[in-house]
């Protein structure tokens, strides 16, 4: 059995988000807050589906749930103000 891929600092980042209740659409601004580049809608959503594939998941809300332990807090009420 081969061993769990690592997840990124930005992976970790977009998933923390998302556990916080951040949408979607809101995300380039969270990771550009802090210190990601802007990435685009297209190019959140494709690292989305991979980390949903890699995990074995097929909606956010499960990936979320499957990574759970990683989790790191996350303001995104400041990050979006």
């Amino acid at each position: 059995m081969s061993e769990p891929r690592k997840i990124s600092d930005y992976e970790l980042y977009l998933i923390s988000a998302l556990a916080h209740g951040a949408k979607v659409s809101d995300l380039p601004v969270i990771l550009g807050y802090f210190g990601f580049s802007a990435h685009s809608m297209g190019s959140i959503e494709k690292k989305l589906k991979t980390l949903r594939k890699s995990q074995g998941c097929t909606t956010n809300m499960q990936l979320v749930y499957v990574l759970r332990k990683k989790i790191i807090a996350v303001d995104i009420e400041k990050a979006l103000s």
